[in-house]
């Protein structure tokens, strides 16, 4: 699985991204994102990342798929 950089992004999500967030029933919409829901995506989706998306210390392809998320999030809600 291939990402482009998130800085090039800028808050645009990869297909791979919003089924994860989809399937984690978190919002996918992040320009009208309210705190409760950047709390909740921040969280949910380090905690994914933390529990499955790390072997040998390293991130897998499922860490880097949840990194690329928290990349995606705006710097604080927008709503």
């Amino acid at each position: 699985m291939k990402f482009d950089d998130p800085a090039k992004r800028q808050g645009r999500q990869t297909k791979d991204q919003t089924k994860l967030l989809r399937s984690l029933d978190l919002p996918t919409d992040f320009s009208h994102i309210t705190e409760e829901q950047w709390d909740a995506v921040e969280e949910v989706i380090s905690h994914e990342m933390l529990t499955k998306g790390i072997e040998n210390d390293e991130l897998n392809e499922y860490g880097i798929l949840c990194e690329s998320v928290i990349d995606a999030l705006p710097e604080e809600a927008t709503a």
